[in-house]
């Protein structure tokens, strides 16, 4: 079984207290949806709109944590969430649980999380998420931690492009985005052709991997370049 509290203290502890982190169990009945957040998944299969309420029941119990009432966080087309004035943050699900962060806007103009299971990327994916330069990166790495690392270029991408992307409103690929690891694997910086490296950490689980980016006040203008 996941370990819920477990999970969303470790993120909170590298956060602080400005930061808002809950989890929640998709296989668990959430509360009840807002009407606009209903709307976006009315002819979602039953599993996905699990996913979906525990997803924003952990961005509403993320709010709850920084003294926030509960409100509601849309759709957007593009499908991202449309987080309420004047708070930006994420949501990320994984088999097991739903994890979100949220902070004010004067705390951070980006948030990015993303869980995935803690296993190798699969060999044939490699060549798709890691650039040249970090295939080479892997290729000097013990060969029983290739494959967790692979997973966790993987990740930080994930967790780096949902910060970005709210900014910048710009699509990228994998390959658009380079990431460098400190000597343990529990840091990292991932940057694009547009933005100021992004500095993010890593939390590893029995099952899980977490990767965290935070884009703080003070990178907005060379962030939106």
């Amino acid at each position: 079984m996941t370990d819920l509290a477990a999970i969303s203290g470790s993120v909170q502890q590298i956060l602080g207290t400005e930061f808002g982190v809950a989890a929640t169990d998709p296989s668990l009945p959430s509360p009840a949806l807002f009407p606009e957040e209903d709307a976006a998944i009315v002819r979602a299969v039953p599993k996905r709109r699990l996913e979906f309420a525990a997803g924003r029941a952990a961005a509403r119990m993320a709010m709850s944590r920084i003294g926030l009432p509960p409100k509601a966080v849309p759709k957007a087309n593009d499908r991202s969430p449309i987080w309420p004035e004047g708070l930006v943050g994420s949501i990320t699900h994984c088999e097991g649980i739903c994890l979100s962060v949220v902070a004010r806007t004067h705390t951070a103009i980006g948030i990015g999380i993303d869980i995935e299971h803690n296993t190798d990327l699969s060999p044939d994916l490699e060549n798709v998420v890691c650039r040249p330069d970090e295939v080479a990166w892997l290729d000097q790495q013990p060969s029983d931690y290739r494959g967790a690392m692979a997973k966790c270029f993987f990740c930080v991408k994930e967790s780096a492009y949902k910060a970005l992307y709210p900014i910048t409103r710009k699509v990228i690929g994998f390959s658009a985005m380079h990431v460098s690891f400190n000597l343990d694997g529990t840091q990292f910086l991932a940057k694009t052709a547009g933005s100021k490296p992004m500095n993010g950490h890593v939390i590893r689980f029995p099952g899980h991997i977490i990767c965290l980016t935070v884009i703080p006040v003070e990178d907005e203008a060379i962030t939106r370049c």
